[in-house]
């Protein structure tokens, strides 16, 4: 069996390991602190399996993680049964899953169950991919302009900044994009916004100008705004089909980018963060090809920032590729385009455009989504969010590191990393990782029977899990050190709720704390992992370090009855 094969099973892994995150969620809750630790761990098993199916060597761990990955499917069906089944009897279903499942890894474990289950039969795998992907992309455009989908504030400010800028207005400018939500009537902020820290909502532009200027056929024509990201999910199809010269490998991947459903349903809906993904994704297909490979890096990074987390492994590989020279001119034409597409904004006003760019990191903004930062925002700990800023840029520095020194085994995992930086990220989504194993899939295909004959030294890896344990002890221990040591700075002393016409509407709360600082709430419903419930502040009593807030709601928020 190819090799390949395995490699393209463990990105199946890495995919459904963030699906299962999701599930963990819809089961248990959004509170649960056994859940988040759950969800944390199997975020963390996914960029294994990511990091294992692109090792450039042979390694015994691939075969053992097969077992994890067939058993990781075991666990969905099971989350799955208790999300969806209710019957008196289901936990029958659960006993019958796991039997199923270990009957499975036991069959592979004696060799009579092979991953490769097309082997030996005489197909034509080059028609049966370009059937399925026709199917698939026909489904998905027809989804796509039938079915209607809410879009989040990141799309609202794109089109209005496009808007403005064909007005002859700069975008960056905050003021100019200040009135989006009054523009689009954006009403429920609860799932529409990005709140800050300080009442206000995010409409700053925030992203390089591509992000935006793709919106512009659409301001011209006045439709197919969607349409123009939707179509581009058409290119990972091609892709993976031009990679993989054995057209029965290139099926076996497909699956891979069939089963990452939230790559799918980006294209259904038409979400923009399918842009730099699959212009980062065709840099790396003309890697060998250096003028394209920069042009197309320099499109990617002018779409959105992630691009910038491959930089150091990406240059690195060119240079290892093809020498200084043409890394050299591999810059000149990424920096090129780049400064192409945001030259204009940057030469108008550069202090503006950087602070600009810059203000997903600068801004205090609420956190939100999936991850061990969790216990920071729902307030399990007292976590500063700049602990976690701080460990993913010296995870970060580690790995640029790590991958010059042992390049000829690490060389395909530049697009693993960044999923382990995102694991410690203060606001962590599943869209932050999606994307990395749909990029992966290709890079599978340059692995090759020579590499193979490497194999990874598993003392090394020992090694550097010990100082991995060490590394995470030491930053428990100074948490647990700075939790002792810290006092709340604001104490609830009493909380009572306000009804209109017996529909709750709002609180009274008494709280302690000192300064002059105003103080803005919101809560928590263990059922979402958005934004949370948004109130409007007003403090109506003030007497030495005791106030009293009345909180409302902003229009057509709701409060659940499992809410924190």
């Amino acid at each position: 069996m190819d090799d390949r094969i395995k490699r393209i099973t463990l990105n199946y892994g890495s995919a459904l390991s963030i699906i299962a995150t999701s599930i963990i969620f819809g089961v248990f809750g959004y509170l649960d602190i056994y859940a988040i630790i759950a969800e944390f761990l199997i975020m963390i098993l996914s960029f294994i399996f990511l990091f294992f199916s692109n090792i450039n060597a042979r390694s015994n761990i691939i075969d053992r993680l097969i077992y994890v990955y067939i058993f990781m499917g075991m666990l969905i069906l099971i989350l799955l049964a208790v999300a969806f089944i209710k019957a008196p009897y289901s936990h029958i279903l659960f006993i019958i899953i796991l039997a199923v499942f270990a009957f499975i890894a036991y069959k592979y474990y004696k060799g009579k169950i092979s991953l490769d289950f097309l082997e030996n039969r005489n197909l034509n795998f080059k028609a049966i991919y370009i059937i399925l992907s026709l199917i698939v992309l026909i489904i998905i455009f027809s989804l796509h302009f039938y079915l209607h989908f809410i879009q989040q504030d990141e799309y609202y400010i794109d089109v209005y900044s496009a808007i403005q800028f064909m007005s002859g207005r700069d975008p960056y400018i905050p003021y100019v994009t200040a009135s989006v939500f009054s523009h689009f009537n954006m009403i429920n902020y609860q799932l529409f916004s990005t709140p800050t820290m300080n009442g206000s909502f995010v409409t700053l532009m925030g992203y390089p100008a591509l992000s935006f200027l793709v919106y512009v056929p659409y301001v011209l024509i006045g439709k197919y705004n969607n349409f123009i990201i939707s179509i581009l999910i058409i290119i990972p199809f091609f892709l993976i089909y031009k990679t993989y010269g054995n057209k029965k490998i290139a099926l076996y991947a497909l699956f891979g980018l069939l089963i990452n459903i939230f790559v799918l349903y980006y294209g259904i809906v038409g979400l923009i963060g399918l842009l730099w993904a699959v212009l980062l994704m065709t840099s790396y297909f003309f890697r060998k090809n250096y003028r394209l490979s920069g042009i197309f890096y320099g499109l990617s990074l002018s779409a959105k920032q992630f691009p910038a987390l491959v930089f150091p492994y990406i240059i690195y590989m060119i240079y290892k590729t093809h020498g200084p020279k043409k890394t050299f001119y591999w810059l000149i034409y990424g920096a090129g385009i780049f400064f192409l597409i945001n030259g204009y904004f940057i030469i108008k006003s550069p202090y503006i455009y950087f602070k600009d760019i810059l203000s997903s990191e600068t801004l205090k903004i609420y956190g939100i989504g999936e991850g061990i930062s969790q216990i920071s925002f729902l307030n399990y700990a007292y976590v500063p969010s700049n602990v976690f800023t701080g460990i993913m840029v010296i995870i970060f520095l580690v790995t640029i590191i790590v991958y010059i020194k042992y390049y000829d085994i690490l060389k395909y995992e530049l697009f693993a990393f960044p999923a382990l930086f995102f694991l410690f990220n203060y606001r962590v989504l599943p869209g932050y990782f999606i994307f990395w194993t749909m990029i992966s899939l290709i890079t599978i295909a340059n692995i090759n029977k020579n590499d193979l004959k490497k194999e990874i030294n598993t003392k090394k890896i020992k090694k550097f899990v010990y100082y991995i344990i060490i590394f995470s002890l030491v930053i428990i221990i100074v948490l647990g050190f700075i939790n002792i040591n810290h006092e709340d700075p604001v104490t609830f002393e009493s909380i009572s709720p306000t009804y209109n016409h017996g529909k709750l509407t709002g609180f009274n709360i008494t709280v302690k704390y000192s300064g002059d600082k105003r103080l803005y709430f919101r809560g928590i419903a263990n059922e979402s992992i958005s934004n949370g419930i948004l109130f409007n502040s007003q403090e109506i009593y003030s007497n030495g370090d005791y106030k009293i807030y009345k909180i409302t709601l902003i229009k057509n928020e709701i409060i659940y009855n499992n809410s924190a």
